[in-house]
């Protein structure tokens, strides 16, 4: 197996230690490697020169280097090289749009736009739905905060690519292909259960597009979702990122809640090797059938995050994270309980209800209705 850091046309090879890591909604792709008892370790390198990371003659990331250390001592002579995806420019750069302004444009269309002065590309996973009335990025706003907050109002996680663009990302809810057993090829397993981010009850408000016959309070809408597994009176009132009607304010509340209540629960191990198959590596919405006894665990699970490593002494392993796949699709919200309303009415309080609850998202994603 082979780790190749090119940077500026040139391969270097000889690395000691080597961390790769991707994950679901993060902008950029970050990597560490470092190289010791090397005969110039200040090899001249440009400020912020471009790179390409291969794992087994694979791309796995394109980017830069933005943190070059030389140690040199009686014992050591060593070198350590980080950086990120070109994605990086998109996370730490404002948004310069033309009067500031878009009109009339889908979700992919006004990410890539913004994403364009940087060489970044815009891909999504199906349909970006309906164009925006118009988007206005706040003061100062980052390209990657305006397209994470467009994309969560859309149920999209926008994503680093191998490649340093951006992709839309939405899970798919199929069976996974890849099965990992406790036991035979996946190791040091691991459940975290956290129920510090969830709510009982989940409001999210806005306005509708203005019209002669509906401004102000009578262009407002709010949506309320109820998430029985919470039992203790937990509230959380969300402002819509961009105008929509009622069920755009339901769709929002969907997503919110059963994001959360998806992530509250995660799993991960690892497994020997940097690839999932021949020529084809371990990549973040990777879909696979997860069997645990230990942890109870036998259901398809989400591939989150990635975590490619070389060292002295684990050889080459990837650390995996996983996560439901309801916590990344919109068909998340067939497993909770809802309720809509429009502004000025008020819901009863929270109770208990048909819905789901922490086992039920660990074992099999539970259908109910969706708001009315």
């Amino acid at each position: 197996m082979t780790l190749i850091l090119t940077i500026n046309g040139a391969e270097y090879t000889a690395w000691k230690s080597v961390s790769v890591d991707r994950s679901l909604g993060n902008g950029a792709r970050t990597f560490r490697v470092a190289a010791a008892n090397i005969p110039n370790p200040v090899w001249p390198i440009d400020d912020a020169p471009t790179c390409e990371i291969h794992l087994n003659n694979i791309l796995v990331l394109r980017g830069s280097i933005e943190d070059d250390q030389a140690q040199i001592d009686e014992a050591t002579h060593g070198r350590q090289l980080s950086g990120r995806s070109l994605t990086g420019d998109v996370i730490d750069s404002s948004v310069n749009l033309p009067g500031n302004e878009i009109k009339g444009r889908t979700l992919d269309e006004i990410i890539r736009q913004a994403a364009a002065p940087h060489g970044v590309s815009v891909t999504i996973d199906g349909d970006p739905g309906a164009p925006f009335d118009a988007v206005r990025p706040f003061q100062g706003e980052t390209v990657f905060s305006l397209a994470d907050r467009l994309a969560r109002h859309r149920g999209f996680l926008p994503t680093a690519t191998a490649e340093g663009n951006l992709h839309l990302f939405r899970a798919s809810l199929a069976a996974g292909g890849h099965k990992l057993i406790e036991g035979q090829n996946i190791k040091g397993l691991r459940r975290t259960r956290k129920m510090a981010q969830r709510f009982s009850e989940y409001v999210v408000r806005g306005q509708k597009p203005g019209t002669e016959q509906a401004y102000g309070r009578n262009a407002s809408v709010e949506a309320v979702l109820r998430d029985p597994g919470v039992p203790r009176y937990r509230r959380l009132a969300i402002v819509m990122e961009e105008p929509g009607d009622i069920q755009a304010a339901r769709d929002r509340a969907d997503w919110e809640a059963a994001r959360r209540a998806a992530d509250s629960l995660t799993a991960g191990g690892r497994v020997v090797g940097w690839e999932r198959a021949p020529g084809v590596l371990w990549e973040p919405g990777d879909v696979v059938q997860l069997v645990s006894p230990s942890l109870q665990v036998n259901r398809t699970m989400l591939v989150d995050a990635v975590k490619s490593t070389l060292d002295d002494s684990s050889g080459e392993v990837t650390d995996l994270t996983f996560a439901v796949p309801e916590s990344a699709t919109p068909e998340a919200a067939t497993s909770v309980r809802q309720t809509g309303a429009v502004s000025g009415a008020t819901g009863a309080s929270p109770a208990a209800a048909d819905g789901f609850t922490v086992s039920d998202i660990w074992t099999t994603a539970k259908p109910a209705g969706r708001a009315q």
